[in-house]
């Protein structure tokens, strides 16, 4: 339910000047109804920390193995599925993904016309 410890020590090998004024995307997934949501929460903060601001949209992929393998699970009291579809994964990763191009376009044309605070 936290940030993997390979993740981590990954990322800790690296200065965070490596990491300073960039700006990051979480993406997580789960086999269960939250995505990852609790390693996102988690990650959020050490990603700020560092200074790689991460954006505020994020790409949580619930339910994962169903999506991979195309299945859908019908709530048998509602009638509904909950599981994801390529339409509702596609629509997360593209909101994330367009946040995350726009501040790195403003970071890299802030960093060029003044540098980087020190």
């Amino acid at each position: 339910h936290t940030i993997s410890p390979g993740l981590t020590n990954l990322m800790n090998h690296f200065s965070s000047k490596t990491y300073a004024f960039k700006p990051s995307g979480i993406a997580t997934y789960s086999a269960g109804a939250w995505g990852g949501a609790r390693c996102g929460v988690a990650l959020r903060t050490y990603l700020s920390e560092i200074g790689c601001l991460p954006v505020s949209a994020t790409f949580q992929m619930s339910w994962a193995w169903k999506l991979q393998q195309s299945w859908r699970h019908e709530d048998e009291t509602q009638g509904e599925s909950y599981a994801p579809t390529e339409a509702m994964a596609l629509k997360s990763a593209e909101r994330m993904l367009n946040q995350l191009e726009w501040h790195a376009e403003a970071m890299r044309l802030m960093r060029q016309e003044r540098g980087t605070p020190s």
